[in-house]
Formats: structure tokens, C-alpha cells, sequence
């Protein structure tokens, strides 16, 4: 809806998600920086691997950021915790952290 804030929570989690992305495209090009300075100039593969190489990459992308989405929740109401935890509020239900 129009005119809607959003929660702290979604906002922590979209910045975290961010971060997971950018470290996900990081780790990918990586994996494929690595991947063909091994195989073509150390071991002498074929060039034609070099399909082999980015489609390890793209997969290592995919895994990264569906498997770090749930560590971003995660993280999010565990901060949320143990800020409320810094100002002495005791916290019985983790899901009273997304309220902050």
C-alpha cells in the first residue's frame, strides 16, 4: 500500500539480503577467476571448459543467495534480540523481536 513504512525488520532484512547478493556475485567470480587460472594456464585444459568453469560459477551464485536468505532472517531478529537484551528487556518469544 501506498504511504506504508516498513518495519524495521524488512528493512534489515532487504539490506542484509543486499549484502548476501553482493557477496554471492563476489564468490562466483571468484570461482570462476580461480577456476581458469587453474585449468588453462596451469593444467593447460581446452579452452571449451571454459563453459564448465562459468556454469560452476552460476551454480555457486545460485546456492549462495537462497541458502543465505534464511541466514538474513536469522541474523535480523537475532540483532533485534540482542539489542533488546543490551536495554535489559527480556525477550520470552524471539517473534517479539520483529515488533522492533
Amino acid at each position: 500500500l501506498m504511504g506504508d513504512v516498513e518495519s524495521p525488520l524488512t528493512t534489515k532484512i532487504t539490506l542484509l539480503a543486499k549484502y548476501i547478493g553482493y557477496m554471492g556475485v563476489v564468490a562466483a567470480s571468484l570461482a570462476f577467476i580461480v577456476s581458469c587460472i587453474k585449468g588453462l594456464w596451469i593444467e593447460g585444459d581446452d579452452p571449451k571448459d571454459l563453459i564448465q568453469y562459468f556454469i560452476t560459477a552460476i551454480t555457486v551464485l545460485a546456492v549462495a543467495v537462497p541458502e543465505g536468505l534464511s541466514l538474513t532472517v536469522t541474523l535480523a531478529l537475532a540483532l533485534s534480540s540482542h539489542k533488546m537484551m543490551s536495554v535489559q528487556n527480556l525477550v520470552k518469544h524471539l517473534d517479539a523481536c520483529e515488533t522492533m
